[in-house]
């Protein structure tokens, strides 16, 4: 998986942190904040000709298909969406994701025909 967390920069809130998967798929990147925090944006590319869901846990460890998302974004085909939430979402247990081609719901499990590149920029605890 291509994952990067790019640190925290002078100026900027402390332990506020830009995650970023260039090839988001049903393997869930878990913890990718390394402990509690709060997310305040989502940025997801979708390439794909068929819409996909990117699934948002608040969660140190997750299984998709089987433990249910706290958040399911749908990403129109062929488009890009970013999800601002301002006064920022609590992630008390951490922050998991992934992205799926077969539903939003907790059971969707197929991988996305190519990479969908998902950002999150949030802050810990």
């Amino acid at each position: 998986m291509a994952v990067s967390i790019v640190p925290p920069q002078p100026g900027l809130s402390a332990g506020l942190r830009l995650i970023r998967d260039t090839d988001c798929d049903a393997t869930p990147e878990k913890n990718a904040l390394g402990k509690a925090g709060t997310l305040f944006m989502l940025a997801v590319d979708n390439p794909n000709g068929a819409i996909e869901y990117v699934k948002v846990y608040d969660a140190q460890d997750c299984t998709v298909g089987t433990t249910d998302p706290d958040f399911t974004f749908p990403i129109a085909a062929n488009s890009k969406k970013t999800i601002f939430c301002p006064s920022g979402v609590a992630l008390d247990s951490g922050l998991s994701f992934a992205c799926v081609s077969d539903g939003g719901g907790t059971a969707g499990t197929t991988n996305p025909a190519s990479d969908v590149a998902v950002s999150a920029m949030a802050q810990d605890s």
